[in-house]
């Protein structure tokens, strides 16, 4: 899952975990995610809107750019809007459509934005 590293980590901090599999990759999805706790001790992975959950896309995106990674980038709805969505992102009707495709489009804005500033940012260090 993109963006997703634990505080702890001080190999995924670093992005050294990333740089040596850079060369296989050939795509990564884009996706936010949370942890719901369920009971005690026990934990969750729920996926939510893109830049809403504990990712840190705006690191990982860096660590792209600077690997020069040129691969597809995936992103698709997959979580629930509650009232106007199922969990695969479906709408529950016609008329909740609109309200899903301004969710996707908002998602897509971001993480466009996100990546555009990584890669800027990459460029400008490799000008210099």
């Amino acid at each position: 899952m993109i963006c997703a590293r634990p505080q702890s980590s001080v190999a995924i901090a670093d992005g050294i975990s990333t740089k040596l599999v850079m060369p296989c990759l050939k795509m990564m999805p884009a996706k936010g995610f949370l942890w719901e706790p369920t009971g005690l001790r026990r934990w969750r992975l729920e996926i939510c809107s893109t830049g809403q959950g504990i990712s840190h896309c705006n690191e990982f995106f860096q660590i792209l750019a600077e690997s020069h990674f040129h691969g597809l980038i995936s992103y698709q709805l997959e979580y629930g809007i509650a009232g106007f969505s199922k969990g695969s992102g479906i709408a529950l009707s016609r008329d909740k459509v609109p309200t899903v495709m301004a969710d996707i489009k908002e998602n897509l804005d971001y993480i466009k934005t996100v990546i555009r500033e990584a890669y800027e940012g990459a460029w400008q260090v490799l000008k210099e």
